[in-house]
């Protein structure tokens, strides 16, 4: 199972190898930012507005790669995130 990952990461190009960094960057970055540095700590690394740009950034690097599923994956996973992440703040905000 390992080895058809290894082989899947290889034959991607390299603007593909970038949409699916920046994706999984995207993913671990903004729940981190908001959550834990911001919640707990009251320090404010990153602006919303900065988050949103990475968010349409990634979009673009999915589509010049031309990853459709990988877009289609980020779009609603960001906006899934994002809703939690609202509901969160309304809820122990």
């Amino acid at each position: 199972m390992k080895e058809k990952w290894i082989k899947k990461w290889q034959n991607l190009s390299f603007l593909s190898k970038i949409a699916h960094l920046s994706v999984i960057m995207l993913a671990l970055f903004a729940p981190f930012v908001s959550l834990v540095v911001e919640g707990l700590f009251n320090i404010y690394i990153v602006e919303p507005n900065h988050i949103f740009k990475f968010f349409y950034l990634t979009l673009v690097l999915c589509v010049i790669a031309r990853e459709w599923k990988l877009l289609i994956g980020t779009f609603i996973t960001f906006y899934v995130v994002f809703i939690l992440l609202v509901w969160y703040g309304f809820v122990f905000g």
